[in-house]
């Protein structure tokens, strides 16, 4: 099969089983997950700004259900909380390189 095409499949695999691979980013709860982590993460090292980070990634650490209304994804998310959480670091570790980089 072309690769782009094992791809689109993993991207949009309902749950890991019905994706044909089984690890890392294997489903799309795992990617919309990592997404949003590294997403945080490069937001809060660009701004400095303590909120962002906690209103992004803060809500994992409470009870299950309790995500803000206003954000996607939130039952993938509780699946794949350390995703969110393990993207989010790399994410404020990238946000720093390129801000060390460029300013």
């Amino acid at each position: 099969m072309n690769p782009l095409r094992r791809l689109y499949n993993r991207i949009l695999a309902e749950s890991e089983s019905d994706s044909e691979a089984n690890g890392y980013l294997s489903w799309r709860g795992e990617w919309h997950a990592a997404a949003w982590g590294l997403s945080v993460g490069v937001l809060f090292a660009l701004t400095r700004e303590p909120a962002v980070l906690i209103a992004g990634v803060g809500w994992v650490f409470t009870r299950k259900g309790d995500a803000p209304g206003w954000l996607p994804y939130t039952r993938q998310f509780a699946k794949e909380t350390l995703y969110v959480i393990a993207h989010s670091v790399a994410g404020v570790l990238l946000g720093l390189l390129v801000q060390a980089v460029l300013f």
